[in-house]
Formats: C-alpha cells, sequence, structure tokens
C-alpha cells in the first residue's frame, strides 16, 4: 500500500470545485420564497461537504493499492481517469517507490452543469 499525498493545488482546485457547487445551489435557491428555501440550501450545504469528503477518499483508494489501474505516463507525472459518479475525475500524480508513496500533482474534475 502506497501513503497518498496532495499538493497544495490539488488541495486547492478540490476546494474551489466544492466552493462553486456549493456556490451555484446557494444562488439558485435564495430568494425563491419557497417556505423551505432555507431547508434547501442547508441540505445542499452538507450535500458539498459530503462531495469534499468523498473526492478525497476516493483518490486515496484508488492510488493507494501497489497498482493502479488506467494509468498513463505523462512525462514526468502519471495521469489516472476514473469516475465518481458522474463526474470524471483526471489524476496527475508523482510516485516515490522507494518511500512508497505517491503525490497528487493536480486534479481535474469535470464541470458538470448545476443549473436547470
Amino acid at each position: 500500500m502506497f501513503l497518498v499525498r496532495f499538493s497544495e493545488v490539488a488541495v486547492a482546485e478540490i476546494v474551489a470545485y466544492v466552493n462553486a457547487y456549493r456556490r451555484g445551489y446557494r444562488e439558485l435557491f435564495s430568494d425563491t420564497g419557497i417556505w423551505s428555501e432555507k431547508a434547501i440550501i442547508e441540505q445542499y450545504e452538507l450535500a458539498a461537504q459530503s462531495l469534499f469528503d468523498f473526492l478525497f477518499l476516493s483518490i486515496k483508494q484508488i492510488l493507494s493499492p501497489t497498482k493502479v489501474l488506467g494509468r498513463s505516463n505523462s512525462g514526468k507525472c502519471t495521469e489516472c481517469h476514473f469516475y465518481l459518479g458522474d463526474r470524471l475525475i483526471i489524476l496527475s500524480y508523482t510516485e516515490n517507490t522507494k518511500k512508497k508513496e505517491r503525490t497528487v500533482e493536480q486534479i481535474n474534475i469535470n464541470r458538470k452543469s448545476i443549473l436547470f
């Protein structure tokens, strides 16, 4: 098993994605006049936190085994593509086999439209 680490850039990309998800729903359901508006927004806040946690957990599960499926070498980094629900996640990571650790350098998450 490999130890999975995240670069500052990778963490910032996840945070930006989750914040955009959160902000989109907050704007969509703010000032609608629906009596349960506050409950709907709170539900999406919880969903955003779950998405944040699930992204980190899923990436660790993909990269921690000795063999990573679906990887390809891309210059200095290795790329790995996988789906998390409907979202395509593309990871660029480096590997130190002596220390048995992988560092996620960059993450690209497809921007699924959240507006109807």
